[in-house]
């Protein structure tokens, strides 16, 4: 319910990020112009100024000078010869993850079963439908909303527990089977923009897992670690003149199976979920 919370004050907090990002255009004429750049179209920049929107040819324009300064212009080189800024934002994204409990701990369910029954205990298996995490990246990316965007992430996962009581004659015995994650990927994000506020989102991600399963009533443990991959499409709220963006969306998680052995059983999850959280640029 925390996480929830923090999402909602994240999607508040983003809409009142919505910044107007104005720019002065210096022509070759020596006139200016102030407006907001939307984009680019061949040869031309795209203003929309308070008389409307308004294209200019690349080699007329001799500077953008922004209100708010980019992280990074950097210059092409036209083949007329004339420099046209390319501008590159650095930005930091914050998502909380939450994800179906699955099958993960099948194998065990059944192996422990089949010891009640040889032993003629009564006992439960439980899976606790508790899995949830945080993802916290870094990204570059052009400015406007159809840019590609990549950087590294770093996803710690807490993984839905395993809930075990035997009770015999004498006795009663409880045992807890917590499981955690931590995912080192670089992320590629490739935007669909369908208005000026809104963008269709496909994040893709690839890198190193690595996990850890432990007992709560005894020292057990066991790590492992593999490949993993990720695909989350999202719909992401925000305006080019945002500095903030929000973000929610579906998920998949290729987890690598952690194999048996003494102590556990295979561990094999997939994960199924959602994400909710925000972008933001610097």
């Amino acid at each position: 319910m925390r996480l929830i919370n923090i999402a909602v004050f994240l999607l508040l907090a983003t809409v009142s990020a919505e910044i107007a990002e104005a720019q002065t255009v210096t022509l070759k004429d020596g006139s200016k112009v102030e407006g907001t750049l939307t984009g680019e179209e061949g040869d031309k920049f795209i203003f929309e100024t308070a008389s409307g929107v308004r294209k200019f040819d690349k080699d007329f324009v001799v500077n953008i000078a922004f209100d708010r300064q980019p992280t990074e212009v950097t210059y092409d080189i036209a083949t007329t010869g004339t420099p046209t800024p390319k501008i590159i934002w650095n930005g930091l994204r914050l998502n909380f993850d939450f994800y179906l409990k699955g099958d993960a701990y099948k194998d065990m369910k059944n192996n422990f079963d089949f010891y009640r029954i040889v032993f003629a205990e009564s006992g439960e298996f439980n899976v606790v439908d508790n899995a949830h995490g945080f993802t916290l990246g870094y990204i570059r990316r052009g400015a406007d909303n159809s840019a590609i965007e990549n950087g590294p992430q770093f996803q710690y996962i807490w993984a839905p527990d395993a809930k075990m009581q035997l009770t015999n004659f004498t006795s009663q015995a409880t045992n807890t089977i917590k499981t955690e994650m931590m995912r080192f990927t670089w992320h590629v994000g490739l935007p669909t923009p369908l208005t000026r506020s809104l963008t269709f989102l496909t994040k893709l991600d690839a890198g190193w897992l690595y996990g850890k399963m432990h007992e709560t009533a005894d020292s057990a443990h066991q790590n492992w670690n593999g490949g993993t991959f990720s695909v989350s499409p999202c719909m992401q709220l925000g305006s080019q003149k945002s500095a903030g963006r929000f973000e929610i969306g579906a998920s998949y998680t290729y987890i690598p199976q952690k194999s048996s052995n003494p102590d556990f059983e295979t561990f094999n999850w997939t994960a199924f979920g959602y994400h909710i959280g925000g972008l933001w640029l610097f």
